[in-house]
């Protein structure tokens, strides 16, 4: 009877995964997209032991929790799910409000919940002259709103952002020791947390101009992760009609 506890805990993962691949094929067209991997492991193989105020001993009482051997069971969880930060193909679209950073960095965004970090740098001129992104919120140089008005719009490898051959600002481009664990904001937007403060970087970057930084999705590794994690679901699905038509027998024999 305990192994549908298990199984039901393979099922909730596998749907978790599901949910990752998904939402990576459904990104494999959006600028600085980075796919996601969800990563499992075993837990509460023996939950008699555990604390009860860690988290552990929190989920004695969870749905999956046999109440037949009392946690001495092996269960399935989704322990986190963590960012590919390898760079996307580079697309050339020389126009000059597109911007890509090769190496590491990230471009700062004001957003109306607070600073947000991206790779997407399809940027524009708002109607009264600042540099935007896609949905109208500022990037950010290193006095704030950068201000673009004029004719001719030139930005260095170092970021420094020059209109009509003036100096204007210098792009905000920071770091992170761990970009891989930020917390993903929607938009390609990045939040930084606690454990990974922001960096500003001088250098290990370089930007370009006229040119953007796509998904990094790999569209056939996501479509065989879509398939494995389908047929591992059904997989679980039936193991767990096996084990309740064997109990529907068992109550059946005992009656």
């Amino acid at each position: 009877m305990s192994g549908i506890y298990s199984l039901l805990s393979a099922a909730k993962t596998q749907e978790r995964n599901l949910e990752v691949t998904s939402n990576n094929l459904a990104n494999v067209n959006t600028n600085g997209f980075k796919a996601d991997k969800a990563v499992f492991r075993e837990f509460l193989k023996d939950a008699k032991a555990t604390s009860p105020n860690s988290y552990e001993g929190g989920l004695k009482h969870d749905e999956f929790l046999s109440p037949y051997l009392k946690g001495a069971t092996r269960y399935a969880i989704t322990e986190e799910v963590i960012s590919d930060m390898q760079p996307g193909t580079y697309q050339l679209t020389e126009n000059s409000y597109d911007l890509a950073i090769k190496g590491k960095g990230f471009f700062s965004v004001s957003t109306p919940t607070g600073t947000r970090y991206t790779k997407d740098g399809a940027f524009q001129r708002s109607a009264d002259g600042f540099l935007i992104d896609a949905v109208g919120n500022f990037v950010l140089g290193t006095n704030g709103k950068i201000n673009v008005s004029g004719e001719k719009l030139n930005i260095t490898s170092d970021g420094l952002v020059q209109v009509d051959d003036n100096f204007v600002d210098q792009l905000r481009i920071v770091g992170f020791d761990d970009p891989s664990r930020l917390t993903k904001a929607g938009k390609s937007y990045y939040v930084a947390n606690k454990a990974q403060p922001v960096l500003p970087l001088t250098k290990e970057f370089s930007i370009h101009q006229g040119m953007l930084e796509k998904s990094n999705t790999s569209l056939v590794k996501e479509m065989l992760n879509l398939i494995t994690a389908e047929r591992s679901f059904q997989a679980v699905q039936r193991g767990i009609k096996t084990i309740d038509s064997i109990d529907e027998q068992s109550l059946r024999l005992a009656r």
